[in-house]
């Protein structure tokens, strides 16, 4: 088995998560923010004791640190603007940090669930707005036969797309233990 070694994005979402400067993890892990900062810019990755003592600190499984999804832990613009005046650069960070875990904890659950292709459109938002989130929503709706308001049965208008046979329900016993912690 290969020895795990930090991914450097995934290192920096996870600390920002947190709520933590580099120095602040490099003190609590035992390492120099230098080194801390090298591994975030994957210059130098962590790896063996130094990686798990920061994924300790960090409360998270090791293997989320490792976790190499490549721009796709890069922060992104496009999901969380910073448009009031009171919100810090900090939690702006911190937010598109939190955004970025959930989409990778919720790849890692679709990974686990057996269902059938997708018939809906893929369509990121881009950074110069061209294609809003609300524009993606609106395409959702329409292909799903939702309307413009309240849905009553949100569950049966996203199970009624592409639905198998099989039920698109997790097993708790096959999921246990597959998932990153987040």
């Amino acid at each position: 088995m290969d020895e795990l070694t930090s991914a450097g994005p995934a290192l920096e979402a996870v600390r920002l998560d947190r709520g933590l400067v580099q120095a602040a993890l490099a003190k609590e892990a035992g390492l120099s923010q230098a080194a801390l900062s090298k591994a975030e810019a994957d210059q130098v990755p962590l790896t063996g004791e130094r990686l798990l003592q920061v994924a300790r600190v960090l409360e998270c499984a090791p293997e989320l640190l490792a976790h190499r999804a490549g721009s796709s832990l890069a922060p992104t613009a496009c999901v969380f603007h910073r448009k009031r005046a009171n919100t810090t650069v900090g939690q702006a960070k911190q937010a598109r940090a939190r955004l970025t875990l959930a989409r990778v904890h919720a790849e890692a659950l679709l990974d686990l669930v057996a269902t059938a292709p997708s018939t809906l459109p893929r369509e990121a938002p881009t950074p110069d707005e061209y294609v809003t989130p609300e524009e993606i929503a609106t395409s959702v709706r329409r292909t799903l036969g939702l309307g413009a308001g309240p849905i009553n049965d949100l569950v049966g208008g996203l199970n009624r797309p592409g639905k198998s046979g099989d039920s698109a329900v997790c097993d708790p016993g096959r999921c246990q233990g597959r998932l990153l912690s987040v």
